[in-house]
């Protein structure tokens, strides 16, 4: 069985992983220090707006891209705003 090497171009999920990546650096880092908490949720927020785009464009679910669009809005506002 041959697979045929086709190229994803979705910069969309991308971003999202790239997010993660920052996510769990600054989740680690939010241990240790305490000043890493407004700035982990500034990109968890971020990275949750990111996953509503990707629901929405990629996988259509229309339930679950509300979801992160909510969740994504409340985190950025929680870490500007407390």
């Amino acid at each position: 069985m041959r697979v045929k090497n086709k190229k994803i171009n979705q910069p969309g999920l991308l971003v999202q992983i790239i997010l993660i990546v920052f996510v769990s650096y600054f989740l680690v880092m939010s241990i240790f220090r305490r000043e890493f908490i407004p700035i982990l949720e500034a990109v968890s927020g971020l990275t949750l707006l990111c996953m509503a785009y990707n629901s929405y464009k990629i996988t259509k679910r229309k339930t679950m891209t509300l979801l992160y669009f909510l969740v994504g809005i409340f985190c950025l506002g929680a870490s500007f705003f407390l």
